[in-house]
């Protein structure tokens, strides 16, 4: 089973990882996380670890998020993130594989910003 750890998300070596990488450790479906929204989150701060060299990636990699597993917050929330809301293409891209999610109703959670620093 992959296990992603909060701190693992933020290091150098998660930021180093090829695409190829990424994407195979993201779509295992042993991966094991507290929140769905930890995907989401390690995706984009792959990508803004090199913005230029790799937001190209980002259609490629969003078909391995299991945006399906998101609350419809949790969905409206990445679409407000400025890496999506700034990016026509990424925006529709992603507004696309959202509107093919079913919607889950929030459960009792700690608010948990989606929003990364840019």
């Amino acid at each position: 089973m992959y296990s992603v750890h909060p701190q693992f998300i933020f290091s150098e070596e998660f930021c180093s990882l090829s695409v190829n990488n990424l994407i195979e450790i993201i779509s295992n479906d042993d991966l094991d996380v507290k929140e769905e929204t930890i995907v989401w989150e390690a995706v984009v701060r792959w990508v803004q670890h090199s913005r230029e060299d790799r937001l190209h990636h980002l259609p490629s990699i969003l078909p391995h998020i299991p945006f399906k597993l998101l609350t419809s917050d949790d969905m409206a929330a990445i679409l407000e993130q400025p890496l999506v809301r700034d990016d026509h293409e990424i925006s529709e891209v992603i507004r696309n594989v959202l509107q093919r999610a079913p919607l889950h109703e929030p459960t009792e959670r700690a608010v948990h910003p989606l929003q990364l620093q840019t």
